[in-house]
């Protein structure tokens, strides 16, 4: 498989993972903590060109940073993980610094996932990447 077809790859299915366990995620587990402690703060609709923007930056870090380097799938996890916890952690600390209605909760319950869904993601994109280069 070509080094771009392999770099293709890694983008679409790191989008299409994180996409479907970011859905779940906030949908199912943190949607009604962040309405209950960011009521004021938050749109009754996202901006979803910035969402957009977000999931397409973020798949392409983890492509590039996590999937594409990795050689083994423990690598690949960590490289998720570390991953997770820069963004998030940069994302959560400042709210937290700055932003009254930012709890610790959120702190933890954010990098968590941060942390969490971007070494599952990663870990899922490697897998069907290297399954794909099977055939």
């Amino acid at each position: 498989m070509s080094r771009r077809k392999r770099a293709v790859l890694a983008f679409g299915y790191s989008l299409a993972v994180f996409l479907v366990l970011d859905a779940l995620w906030i949908g199912f587990v943190v949607a009604a903590h962040f309405r209950e402690a960011l009521g004021s703060l938050m749109l009754e609709t996202p901006r979803w060109g910035a969402a957009a923007a977000f999931y397409l930056v973020y798949a392409g870090g983890i492509a590039g940073f996590a999937v594409l380097p990795g050689r083994a799938w423990r690598e690949v996890a960590l490289r998720g993980a570390a991953l997770g916890l820069v963004a998030y952690g940069t994302y959560d600390l400042t709210n937290l610094a700055i932003l009254q209605a930012y709890t610790p909760r959120i702190v933890v319950l954010d990098l968590s996932w941060g942390m969490a869904g971007t070494a599952v993601t990663a870990l899922g994109a490697w897998r069907l990447l290297e399954a794909s280069g099977r055939r």
